[in-house]
C-alpha cells in the first residue's frame, strides 16, 4: 500500500478525503443531540464579534458561514469540522512532502497524524 501511495501522490489526499467523507456522513445519519462543544459553537456564531473571549474569532467566524448555509443543525458543524480535518491533513501532507525528501517518510508523517487522538479521537469521538 506505501509502494502505491508513493508512485501516486494523488492517491493518498483522495483516500483521505473519502475517509472524512464516509464519517460526515455517518455522523449525520446517525446523529443524535449536540455535545457541548458544538451547542456552544452554536451558541457563539449567532452573531459576529471581534473576539469571544478566550476563544479566537476565526473558527466561530467559520462556523457562522457554516451555520448560514447549512441552517443551524448538525450537519453544519460536521461537515465544517471534517472539512476542517481534511484540510490539516493535506496541509501537513504538503509541508511533508516538501521539507522531507523520502516520499515514503512523507507519507508515513501524514497516516501518523491519525493516531494523534488530540487531532483523530477529540475530534471524531461521536
Amino acid at each position: 500500500m506505501l509502494a502505491r501511495l508513493m508512485r501516486d501522490g494523488g492517491t493518498l489526499y483522495f483516500l483521505l478525503a473519502i475517509y472524512f467523507a464516509v464519517n460526515a456522513a455517518l455522523r449525520i445519519a446517525l446523529q443524535g443531540s449536540l455535545e457541548m462543544e458544538e451547542s456552544r459553537l452554536f451558541f457563539l456564531a449567532q452573531s459576529l464579534a471581534p473576539g469571544y473571549g478566550g476563544q479566537a474569532p476565526l473558527p466561530i467566524w467559520m462556523q457562522h458561514g457554516a451555520t448560514r448555509l447549512f441552517g443551524a443543525e448538525l450537519p453544519g458543524v460536521i461537515v465544517l469540522q471534517n472539512l476542517l480535518l481534511f484540510l490539516t491533513y493535506a496541509f501537513v501532507g504538503r509541508a511533508a512532502f516538501r521539507v522531507i525528501r523520502n516520499k515514503a517518510l512523507a507519507i508515513i508523517s501524514v497516516l501518523g497524524m491519525t493516531l494523534l487522538p488530540q487531532v483523530v479521537y477529540e475530534m471524531q469521538r461521536d
